[in-house]
């Protein structure tokens, strides 16, 4: 199985005062599981670059892949701008649908 961990649960692996800290670390060292993750998974707290790089590197627990940056972004900003006109308007109406509001008594 391949499995794609992002950086918060790399960093929940990394410090132990994370809720889901051991069920990280558990999942880091499962041989039977593939785990890969993107170039822009890298954190930088705490000396905690050094214990994420041993794990991203060769031999490492994680296989870094790489994208194209200019291809991924182009693909996804016209994803984030439809999600983001879908949550304004999801927004609008439950507010205009709430209870707290009768239809003719909404706000101005």
């Amino acid at each position: 199985m391949i499995v794609y961990v992002d950086s918060s649960v790399l960093a929940r692996a990394y410090l132990s005062d994370e809720a889901g800290h051991d069920e990280a670390v558990a999942l880091l060292e499962d041989a039977g599981i593939a785990l890969v993750t993107g170039t822009w998974s890298r954190i930088d707290e705490d000396g905690l670059l050094e214990l994420l790089d041993a794990d991203l590197g060769p031999g490492g627990a994680v296989t870094v892949v790489a994208a194209a940056q200019d291809d991924v972004e182009a693909r996804a900003l016209p994803l984030v701008r439809a999600a983001t006109s879908s949550l304004r308007m999801t927004s609008f109406f439950a507010t205009a649908m709430s209870p707290r509001f009768p239809i003719d008594q909404v706000p101005d």
